[in-house]
Order: structure tokens, then C-alpha cells, then sequence
């Protein structure tokens, strides 16, 4: 299998995707002040599969063509060299050589002079497959490569562990300039080199404590003491500035460029929406790292000279995304939630920024306690919530006027289904309307067993929409009642669609490729996952509403949102504001950001009529209805005590 197809097809796994426009210069989603995006200059070339940089040049070549072109850092052509048929994967620089690789239909290795343009074709060991790393050093050539025996097509069968560590038996080895033989070097669990100068080699590499960096010394054949970093993750490809002690990564999720100092301080995000898929497609040279982005198959070149700032220290309960950090360098730690509650609401001084869901039980507590920084005279923060709905900048603003806290999104739940499949389902139609018929659909998808895995209705996540639905209704105006139809209808209806023993409520989309499912409820991030043609066919609505106490239909569509606040008792408080600045005027620019009253987004008919759900403690709420349930409470009691709690709860 090719190198390229190998990296392509891990990057679906990981659910890569991300689009750009084709111009020399970027037009940068950021402004003066993300020096790093507006930095990023495109070359202007097309069709480029590899590079090497010699000095401030580079050496490209296109796909189709048998000659390899030098450019300035001006984009002009100042050299070229015929190569000879081929299909070029891998290509190097160095004393005067390049070094070029093919994994096309014949496995090629080529050294060309560049000084004469001879070309010494040179036979690959057996030993030597599918590698997506080629450093040329003073002795030899090193490789990292793919394990012929893993089949990279069937991913199903290749473990993630929670860090995001892929173990695909990568390995590195070396060939020889003298005797054309190679040596393995003795290092498992593999997933990227850097070249450091002419005789040292920064190995990425991940065993049981995590990833880690180690230095490898090719002319006493010697590893230096590992240095462990797991702010990076998996990575495709990694480039080092020694002297500063920064890397440079691609990230696999997000498609974006980032930086981190090798002893795990902390990580930055340099630029978005570029995709570097190989190891050899990207390079620090000198303040600058030189890429190949494959959205574009296009040489682009970006500074990326170190900040002096201190990082911002971030107490995050969000494992789902990452937080984009506007060229700052991050510092994002995960606390357990009691620990992470204690940090917030008792002041600590320790972090600077807390990330938290609205559907944490002390979400609401920090704007209760004013356990937060008032953003409302930082630049750009209310331009941002301007942008956004009018619900949106209403859960940020507390009712003395404060902005107590940044939403960058919001999970909005809807049903997506196939008109087509569902009809060969017989399923009725208009069957998201209400919350019976959507059970009875899920019901009867399930009496086909060709359909499992083709549709998904969750029960433990529809029950929780209803009863968030129903809370967030009925609590308006600091008075509950549970004394209500609309509480029975919703408590009956999970009492007979029990979620612990309803199976048709238990059936997942197993494949978004599939041209056969049926319909769901989604969420946003999964819209990423589906095939182009299941998009186009796919129709999307808001999941059914429920009543207010007057019998009225309320429609607005509500979510759990994520959101920031700053810590008052920040001892880094000026650097963090300004990161809290860039980051509004970044999501301000985002054309797809469904929180954006201008958004682009397929999703904008969902959002626009939104609105955001903050979660009450469990021992207001939760405990006593699940006691109901479980059969362990009568109705008319239930009622009773969830009456008392929460009209305390909202009254405090």
C-alpha cells in the first residue's frame, strides 16, 4: 500500500476534514494580533506530492512530472533536475545530495548530485517498507515505516488506547551510505523523527507511561533519557527547533499546525485548516516550518518563533475537543470533577482559564458564587457575543450586566434521517414530531434486524433531553411545578420505555458510509464522520417540543454548551485576557460556527432557535426522579419532593 493512502486512511479514522482556499496568501481567519496565521504564506504551487528545504529553498516535485524544481524564498525558480520515471513519495536534502524515494508501482531509491545532476539509483532492502519518515544524515538514511503485516484497510481491528495511541508496529531503521545494508535501531512503539543536525535524531515515541521525546545520537548509536509529553497526542509528522526546545506537530484531529516545548509545558496552535499527512511534510528550518499541505497540495511556510509568555493554565472538564489556543501556548489539565468544583468555587490561584459544560452540576454555581472574571470591558469579547444568537449572549451575561463566562458551542441534539430508507422501514412519516412516534419508529427498525446498526435513538439520552427540556421550560421564571401533564406524559413515557431493558432504544449507526440507515439523533460533531452522499440525502430536524404550563408548543431547541470563565485570582490574568480576546474575534471569523447568527452551518435552522441548558446537582433533581424510576417512590410524592428542592434550589 502506498505511504500516502496509509496516512489518508488514518486520518479518516480519526475523523480529519477541513477545506481552504487555493491562494498564494491565506486570508487569515485572524488579525495582526495572531501573528503566527497571518505568517502563513502559500507558495502558489499545485500538484506538489514532496519537498526537501535546502537553506532558505526548497526543492519540489510534482505529481506526473519526472524533474524536481528548486524556488527561492521568493517562489522563483532558480534550478531543476531531470529524475526519471517515477512516482515520488519521500524526498530529502543534504551535503549536496537529494535523496528521493517511490512506493509506486516499483519501489525506487534514488541519490541525485546536485552539483553534476548524476543520478545513482540505488536497490532497497527487503526490510525497508512503506517508510513515512527520510532523514539523510552523515552515515545514512533514516527511515520510519509502516508494518507490512498490519492491515492498515480494516481499522475496526487496530486499538486506540485513551490518549489516542495507535499502535500500527512501526519501526525505524537505518540504510547505510558505504554498503547500501541496514540496522534496525532499537526503539518500539514508534510514531514520528525529527532531525536535530547531521548526527542526532528526535524520536517521538509512546510505551505504557505515555508519548515521549528522546534523542538519538546516530554516530555512538546511543538513546539520551526519554522526555515524556502527552500535551501532543498522536501525531502524522513532527519537526524540532533544538535550540529553543520547541516541536512542531500536525494535529490528527483538528487539522491544524501546533507547537509545544519538548518537556511537556504546555502546546499552541499555530495555524488552521491545513492538513500535514506524512512525516516528511513538515520541516523547521531556521524560524520557520515549511509545509506541504495536502488540502492543497501546495509549499506553505510559516514563522513560528518562540513566545516568552507564560502559558495559560487551563482546568478543563472537555475531553471531546480541543481547545484552540490562537498561537498561545496552552497548558490544559483534566481534574477530576470534585477537584476541578473545589479549584473554581474556592478561588484557587493555580489555573487561569476553567472549560466547562453547562451539564456540570456546578456550572451555574460559578456565576452563582461570582466565582469568575468580568470579561465585559476585554476587546472583542462583546463584538463576539453580539455575533452569536441573542440566547447565547444571554446565558453569558448575568443579570447585573457582568459577562461571566465565553460559550465557543453548544451540543444541540436533532434527527437526521434518510426520506427514502425510512419509508422502505415503514416508518411513518412526520415521526420526529413527537417523542411516542419516535419511539415507535426506533421500535420498528428494530423488528428488522438488517436495520441494527442503521439507526440510533439512545434511551438514556432521550430522557434526558425531555426532563432538560422540561426544567429549562418550566423554570423561567424561578417557579416550578412537576404537578403538570406535560411531567407525567414524559414520565410515563420512559416508564414504559425503560432505558436499563428497552433494546430497539439501544441500537447505534455503526457505519456512516452506509447508504442503508435510517434516521437518528445526532449531534453536531458526528455530521463530520458521514460520507458526502449520506450528507446529501439526509434531512435534518429539531427533536419534538414539549408544552409550557399554559398548554403552548415552545419551540426552542435546547443544549448543553461549553464555555470558558477566567479565574479573578489569575496570577497570569494580562496574558490570559489577551488569549480571551483573540479567541472572540478567531470564533467571530469562523464562517461554519453554529453559534454565529451569520453561520454557514447546515445546522443553523437547529441553533438559531436555541437555547442553553445549564444542568441542576444531582441531589436536586436527578436523584429523586431516578428514585421514581427505579420503583423506589410513588408519583404523587416525587412531585412533591422535586417541588420543594428545586423551587429551593432556584431561590437561593
Amino acid at each position: 500500500m502506498k505511504r500516502k493512502t496509509v496516512a489518508i486512511l488514518v486520518c479518516t479514522c480519526l475523523v480529519l476534514s477541513a477545506c481552504a482556499d487555493n491562494k498564494k496568501e491565506v486570508e487569515s481567519d485572524q488579525t495582526e494580533s495572531y501573528q503566527m496565521s497571518n505568517n502563513l504564506i502559500y507558495y502558489n504551487l499545485e500538484d506538489i506530492i514532496a519537498f526537501a528545504v535546502d537553506g532558505t529553498d526548497v526543492w519540489t516535485i510534482k505529481e506526473n512530472e519526472n524533474k524536481i524544481i528548486k524556488y527561492n524564498d521568493s517562489v522563483e525558480k532558480v534550478d531543476e533536475i531531470d529524475t526519471e520515471t517515477a512516482e515520488y513519495n519521500l524526498m530529502d536534502v543534504y551535503n549536496g545530495k537529494i535523496y528521493l524515494y517511490s512506493m509506486g508501482d516499483k519501489i525506487t531509491f534514488k541519490e541525485i548530485d546536485i552539483s553534476n545532476k548524476t543520478i545513482n539509483e540505488i536497490k532497497m532492502p527487503d526490510d525497508i517498507s512503506n517508510p513515512f519518515y527520510m532523514s539523510a544524515m552523515d552515515d545514512g538514511v533514516y527511515f520510519v515505516c509502516w508494518n507490512d503485516n498490519v492491515d492498515m484497510e480494516n481499522m475496526d481491528n487496530i486499538s486506540v488506547a485513551d490518549d489516542g495511541y495507535m499502535d500500527l508496529d512501526e519501526y525505524a531503521i537505518k540504510l547505510d551510505y558505504s554498503t547500501y545494508g541496514t540496522s534496525k535501531i532499537d526503539i518500539d512503539g514508534i510514531v514520528g523523527q525529527a532531525k536535530i543536525n547531521s548526527e542526532k535524531i528526535m524520536y517521538y515515541a509512546h510505551d505504557d507511561k505515555g508519548y515521549y521525546f528522546v534523542e538519538y545520537d546516530t554516530k555512538s548509536g546511543t538513546m539520551g533519557e526519554k522526555q515524556y509529553n502527552d500535551s501532543l497526542g498522536y501525531q502524522f509528522c513532527v519537526a524540532v527547533d533544538i535550540d529553543n526546545g520547541q516541536v512542531y506537530a500536525a494535529n490528527s484531529k483538528d487539522m491544524r499546525l501546533i507547537g509545544g516545548s519538548i518537556n511537556n509545558s504546555g502546546k499552541k496552535d499555530l495555524a488552521d485548516n491545513i492538513a500535514i499527512l506524512n512525516g516528511n511534510d513538515l520541516i523547521y528550518r531556521d524560524g520557520e516550518c515549511y509545509i506541504l499541505d495536502s488540502n492543497k497540495n501546495d509549499i506553505a511556510r510559516i514563522s513560528v518563533e518562540s513566545s516568552s509568555k507564560d502559558p495559560v493554565k487551563v482546568y478543563s472538564d472537555n475531553y471531546e475537543t480541543d481547545l484552540y489556543s490562537c498561537g498561545y501556548e496552552m497548558s490544559i489539565e483534566y481534574p477530576e470533577s470534585d477537584n476541578m468544583e473545589m479549584a473554581i468555587l474556592a478561588g484557587d490561584t493555580t489555573y487561569d482559564i476553567s472549560e466547562v459544560k453547562t451539564d456540570a452540576a456546578y456550572a451555574e454555581g460559578i456565576k452563582r458564587q461570582g466565582a469568575y472574571y468580568n470579561l465585559q470591558d476585554v476587546d472583542n469579547v462583546e463584538e463576539y457575543l453580539d455575533s452569536c444568537y441573542p440566547y447565547i449572549k444571554e446565558a453569558a451575561t448575568t443579570e447585573d450586566g457582568d459577562i461571566w463566562m465565553i460559550p465557543i458551542s453548544i451540543d444541540i441534539p436533532f434527527i437526521m434521517y434518510n426520506e427514502d430508507n425510512c419509508k422502505k422501514a415503514g416508518i411513518e412519516e412526520d415521526f420526529y414530531k413527537d417523542y411516542d412516534n419516535l419511539i415507535k419508529a426506533a421500535d420498528k427498525a428494530y423488528e428488522d434486524t438488517s436495520l441494527h446498526g442503521c439507526y440510533s435513538l439512545n434511551a438514556y439520552q432521550l430522557q434526558m433531553y425531555m426532563l432538560e427540556q422540561y426544567n429549562a421550560i418550566y423554570t423561567e421564571n424561578k417557579e416550578i411545578s412537576y404537578d403538570t401533564e406535560q411531567f407525567k406524559y414524559i414520565c410515563e413515557l420512559m416508564k414504559n420505555n425503560d432505558p436499563d431493558t428497552k433494546e430497539s432504544l439501544h441500537t447505534f449507526v455503526e457505519d456512516y458510509y452506509n447508504q442503508e440507515n435510517v434516521f437518528e439523533m445526532a449531534h453536531a460533531w458526528e455530521l463530520d464522520q458521514i460520507s458526502d452522499e449520506n450528507k446529501a440525502n439526509a434531512i435534518i430536524k429539531n427533536m419534538p417540543y414539549v408544552k409550557d404550563k399554559d398548554g403552548n408548543v415552545v419551540e426552542k431547541n435546547y443544549g448543553n454548551c461549553i464555555f470558558l470563565c477566567v479565574n479573578p485570582n489569575s496570577e497570569n490574568l494580562k496574558n490570559t485576557l489577551s488569549y480571551i480576546s483573540n479567541l472572540c474575534l478567531y470564533m467571530m471569523q469562523q464562517k461554519d460556527n453554529p453559534l454565529n447568527k451569520n453561520s454557514e452551518s447546515v445546522l443553523k435552522e437547529i441553533y438559531k432557535n436555541g437555547a442553553v441548558v445549564f444542568e441542576m446537582p444531582s441531589n436536586v433533581f436527578w436523584d429523586c426522579y431516578l428514585s421514581y424510576n427505579a420503583g423506589q417512590m410513588e408519583y404523587s410524592d416525587m412531585v412533591k419532593e422535586l417541588e420543594r428542592k428545586v423551587n429551593t434550589y432556584l431561590n437561593e
